[in-house]
């Protein structure tokens, strides 16, 4: 019986550690999720902003599993979509829009190639060695008037008209695509 516990603990530590191994080794990046104290503040200040959901298509830029999609999408966004390099977290995230009935799909696509002219509200939490060349991506993909929303790191080169200090956490860095 104690053989079957540790050997349960053993898998239990192992098998969450490989598989954020290999994610590391698609996306040279570590999976960190948003927390969701963190989600309902992004949605209230675009709310702020006088966003209409319903007439907004709303973008995750690194979209792991897809937690900031379903929060938009529970929020009654025109449409969601997300980007992300994983494979596994793509598969991973679609998995559950499917068994939630949600209706948005993660994308296996390279951040800094997608396509972003119709996008409204393009959302981030990302490393730092990413806000440069993202910053540059936005600055030529966004369309005029379009709201960036950031977790965490500020973006290279532009200048946020908001700034949300967080006691403990990452802050938040709202933009707008001039």
């Amino acid at each position: 019986m104690g053989l079957w516990i540790v050997g349960l603990a053993v898998i239990m530590i192992i098998l969450p550690l490989a598989y954020n191994s290999i994610v590391y080794q698609f996306t040279r990046v570590p999976y960190l999720p948003t927390p969701k104290k963190r989600n309902v503040e992004i949605f209230q200040l675009l709310e702020d902003q006088g966003i209409q959901p319903e007439e907004t298509i709303f973008v995750d830029l690194g979209s792991g599993l897809g937690h900031v999609m379903r929060a938009a999408e529970k929020e009654k966004y025109k449409e969601v979509r997300g980007y992300e390099l994983s494979p596994l977290h793509v598969i991973q995230s679609n998995i559950f829009f499917w068994l939630g009935g949600y209706s948005s799909r993660a994308m296996r696509k390279n951040i800094l190639y997608t396509t972003l002219d119709d996008v409204n509200i393009v959302y981030y939490f990302l490393t730092k060695h990413m806000m440069g060349p993202l910053g540059d991506h936005l600055e030529k993909k966004l369309k005029k008037d379009a709201l960036i929303i950031g977790l965490g790191n500020p973006l290279t080169g532009w200048t946020p008209i908001m700034t949300k200090k967080v006691e403990s956490g990452a802050n938040i860095y709202l933009y707008k695509k001039s």
